[in-house]
């Protein structure tokens, strides 16, 4: 069996808003349309959907999450970290909250 080795883009959590964070926050509580888990409490890890059929369900994604996603597609990424502490992108918009 070989090794298989998937891209992560790892982000700073500035690049989604506080009201995606607070989305992102009710994911464990309401469905979603993407795979979250939570990064202890520095972020999170999100599985970027990988065919189109999977793209359908950004429509229910907040705008600023479907950023990251989009830029991580581009990226040919198959996760993403958002964590606190990494760095901001000028590719991307950034939110302070």
């Amino acid at each position: 069996m070989s090794d298989t080795i998937v891209k992560t883009l790892v982000l700073s959590t500035g690049h989604i808003s506080k009201e995606t964070k607070e989305w992102i926050d009710k994911s464990d509580e309401e469905p979603v349309p993407l795979t979250i888990y939570e990064k202890s409490i520095y972020g999170w890890m999100i599985l970027v959907p990988q065919d189109d059929r999977d793209a359908e369900l950004l429509k229910d994604v907040p705008e600023s999450l479907q950023a990251v996603i989009e830029y991580a597609v581009r990226h040919d990424c198959s996760w993403v970290m958002l964590d606190c502490d990494a760095n901001c992108i000028p590719e991307l918009p950034q939110y302070d909250w």
